[in-house]
């Protein structure tokens, strides 16, 4: 069974297998799932997750900078901050990473540089790409907007 990715973030930040993050881990694990959360999402963040360390001689003055975050608090800040996301932006944000160009249209040439960047197993032949470019192009321009994109995504689920 593959772990979440909540928690294979939380296990790449904790190095040293301690079973919790400090406040720099978790800023930096937070951010390596997409959040880029100013400073005071951050510190409310870590204020509603976070624990001071067990000889921390003073629990209820310990500054926030200092918190500690296990990961069963992780995920369930992960899990809250994912299930606030606008699956609108994030379907934008991956546009924009596939339309290379930036011209607002992912066309043949931006798939193919796509299909060249990640080469799984197999890289996708010139008719795959182009197949796939009519499947979702609706209007006939030869490539995907951002709405066809969105929509493609919603179907997807």
């Amino acid at each position: 069974m593959s772990k979440p990715a909540d928690g294979f973030q939380f296990e790449l930040m904790d190095l040293k297998k301690k079973g919790w993050l400090n406040s720099y881990e978790f800023r930096h694990s937070l951010s390596a799932l997409g959040f880029d959360l100013s400073k005071p999402e951050y510190y409310q963040q870590l204020e509603t997750h976070g624990h001071p360390p067990q000889d921390w001689a003073e629990p209820h003055n310990c500054p926030v900078n200092r918190l500690l975050v296990y990961l069963d608090q992780f995920r369930l800040c992960a899990a809250r901050l994912i299930a606030m996301r606008d699956p609108r932006d994030e379907a934008t944000k991956v546009f924009g990473m596939f339309d290379y160009d930036g011209d607002g249209v992912i066309s043949f040439d931006d798939m193919r540089h796509l299909a060249q960047d990640i080469k799984d197993e197999r890289t996708m032949t010139d008719e795959e790409i182009q197949t796939m470019i009519d499947h979702l192009d609706h209007d006939g321009k030869g490539g995907v907007n951002l709405e066809e994109f969105i929509q493609m995504m919603e179907e997807a689920g």
